[in-house]
């Protein structure tokens, strides 16, 4: 494995890791590091995990399972002696790794690492949703340094859960949530994270959602400034049209020192006359 930590690909496959990598035993008692993931989302990362160094790779369709998965292991020494280090098998102890890359690749980390355990979505009210789910003793110290840097807004919540499958019934699991604290932060935070690299489909929805909220901004102005010229050409004029009735009635008043109801005209000449008397 050919880990770079100056390159943006390396780094984002390390922020992967960080979200789904996991250690264990082999059959021959060696401690391993296994990667594994959707085979839709593994195939399109899959180049970049030739470029640290993989050649192979395994698919496999779990019981019960609607898709298959594809997972790569490594038992080589040098690497997870590189792992240990940096606390990717006691990730409760804190991301160390993130502090040793250099600022300018720490989003590509992040990406990496939204990409494995972030979620970015639209409820049924449209409404724009971020964040990362982690267990309850999640350490979160790397994202709270990289928020605090770019001045983004979060909270964490911890809590307890009742475990709803069969064969789990009744245990209580615990989680954690890195949520963005209002809209803007979320925004400011997919905005940094809108790189050109990794899987497309979660920032696709930022992508969506912000394009539709600058359409309707832009309506919204364009509406806003129909009306503030149609409340001119009223204290110009002082004839008000009025569109809640089954025909338009024209409301005219006489501009002086005060307002002075006319009455209410079918159409715009009558209004103007009546100004005239």
């Amino acid at each position: 494995m050919i880990l770079d930590l100056n390159q943006e690909k390396c780094c984002y496959i390390l922020g992967f890791f960080w979200a789904d990598c996991y250690f264990g035993l082999s059959s021959r008692g060696l401690y391993n590091f296994s990667f594994e993931i959707k085979t839709d989302d593994f195939l399109n990362i899959w180049n970049y995990l030739e470029n640290i160094g993989f050649k192979k790779y395994k698919t496999r369709k779990r019981k019960n399972s609607k898709s298959s998965q594809s997972l790569i292991r490594s038992a080589r020494q040098k690497e997870i002696q590189f792992f240990k280090k940096y606390n990717f098998d006691k990730k409760n102890d804190g991301c160390t790794l993130y502090f040793d890359l250099k600022d300018e690749m720490k989003p590509f980390f992040i990406k990496g690492f939204l990409d494995g355990d972030g979620s970015i979505s639209l409820d049924k009210n449209n409404g724009f949703r971020v964040g990362f789910n982690g267990p309850k003793n999640q350490n979160w110290n790397f994202l709270e340094n990289f928020c605090n840097k770019n001045n983004i807004k979060f909270a964490i919540y911890r809590k307890d859960r009742i475990a709803k499958h069969e064969t789990h019934k009744k245990q209580i699991h615990g989680y954690s949530v890195f949520e963005f604290t209002n809209i803007e932060n979320r925004l400011k935070m997919c905005d940094i994270l809108d790189l050109n690299i990794g899987l497309f489909r979660k920032i696709e929805i930022y992508k969506k959602y912000k394009k539709n909220r600058d359409e309707t901004n832009i309506q919204k102005n364009i509406l806003k400034e129909r009306r503030l010229n149609y409340k001119l050409e009223i204290v110009s004029k002082g004839i008000k049209k009025d569109f809640n009735q089954k025909f338009v009635t024209y409301s005219s008043v006489k501009i002086d020192k005060k307002y002075k109801y006319l009455g209410t005209f079918k159409t715009l000449d009558e209004a103007l006359e009546a100004q005239k008397m």
